[in-house]
Formats: C-alpha cells, structure tokens, sequence
C-alpha cells in the first residue's frame, strides 16, 4: 500500500492513517501463518479476529491465538524470524515464552508515516476451551483474503468478559456492545464501571468518527 492509499482509505474509513496500514500488516502475517505447518496447530481470537472475520468496526492492534496442538518455542521463534526475513519493513522487538503464553512484537516501518508501530503476536497454550471453525478474514485495506480457523462469535462473547472482568479496557467493553448486537440480545446493565475519560480516549481512537455516539451512549451506561 502506497501514502496515496492508505490516505484514501483512512479519509474513507474516517480513522487515523496508521490503523490502516496496522490493518493491512495484521492481514499479511496472517496470509504467512497460516500458509505453514504452524498454523494448523492455532486457531485466530480477539479483537482482530472480531473486526477482520465478524466485521466489527473497532481496529485492533494484536493477534492472539490460541494452539489446539502443542507448540514449542522452536516453533513459534522460525515463524517469527520467517516474518522477519519475507518483510524487511519489520524488526523483532521482542521474543519469549512466559507462563502459558509464546509472545513476539514486531516494529514495523513505512516510510510515509511519521513513526513506527508495534505489533503483537500472543499464542496462549493453555488447554483449548472452545472448537473453532473455519472463516475467511477479509479487510478493506487489502484484496488479500485468508483462509482461517477462527473462534466462534459466542465464544468471543464469553471470553470478552471474562476480560472485561480482569483488565477493564474500554475496547472490551465496545466488542461486547459489537457481538451483543450480533447475537441479537441486550448487553448486560452489570458489567464493570470503567472512568469516563478512558471509554471517550480509547474507543475513539480505535473507532471510525461516526461511532461517537455509541462512544457516548456507552460512557453514559458504563462510566464512573
């Protein structure tokens, strides 16, 4: 993708430039995964996964999965230095295994943008909960389409909770509000209170202007 492109799609998006190119590059190292042996072992979560499956509006700036079979850290550390070979734009910045989790971060570089960006790769190796099935990710910043084993929507709706519950970010709170929508029920009037400014920051920084009045409606509902 060119300045020219992804300046078009950001005016068209109505979202900050670097979240469209962040997009096209989650597509990309997807498009490589699940090209390898490795990638049969995952199956794709998350944020990421609700906007580039289930059509979510919310950018996102993670890839986490989760392995159905076992996985090593030789494994996980070739497909990191894989990406890093097939894309010079991309500097490994960070590569360990901690508790149940294999996790990588990636810099990545455009020459049209004023900065580099981060991105995380999460692989959570704990006992598998849910069965996955298979989708296409799609994007608007890419023709590019991935053939993938993705968690199921009702699942994301229970792990988001969960999440909800233990870290408080607003962006599990809109995905919530997403897959509620979705799934056709009301959201629940119980979930945890969060500080009104950090809903308004986060959510509009991850949501196209036109969301600002569901941004609202939410720090109305849920902020303290």
């Amino acid at each position: 993708m060119n300045q020219e492109e992804a300046g078009r799609l950001a005016r068209e998006l109505k979202i900050d430039i670097t979240q469209v190119v962040r997009e096209e590059w989650e597509v990309k190292l997807l498009a490589l995964l699940f090209e390898q042996p490795l990638g049969n072992r995952l199956y794709f979560k998350g944020g990421t996964a609700l906007r580039l499956v289930y059509g979510s509006p919310r950018f996102s700036e993670d890839l986490d999965f989760t392995a159905t079979q076992p996985i090593t850290q030789k494994m996980f550390t070739a497909f990191i230095e894989s990406v890093a070979a097939s894309y010079p734009q991309t500097r490994v910045s960070d590569l360990k295994a901690k508790f149940y989790t294999l996790l990588a971060e990636f810099k990545i570089s455009e020459s049209f943008l004023p900065s580099n960006f981060s991105m995380k790769i999460e692989v959570s190796t704990r006992r598998q909960r849910y069965q996955p099935t298979l989708a296409l990710v799609n994007s608007p910043t890419t023709n590019m389409q991935v053939l993938a084993r993705v968690e199921r929507l009702e699942d994301v709706y229970q792990e988001k909770q969960v999440a909800l519950g233990s870290r408080r970010k607003p962006r599990d709170l809109f995905d919530l509000w997403y897959i509620a929508q979705q799934l056709r029920r009301p959201l629940p009037v119980d979930l945890p209170k969060l500080p009104r400014r950090e809903i308004r920051q986060e959510l509009l920084r991850y949501l196209p202007a036109s969301f600002a009045p569901v941004v609202a409606q939410l720090e109305k509902t849920y902020g303290a």
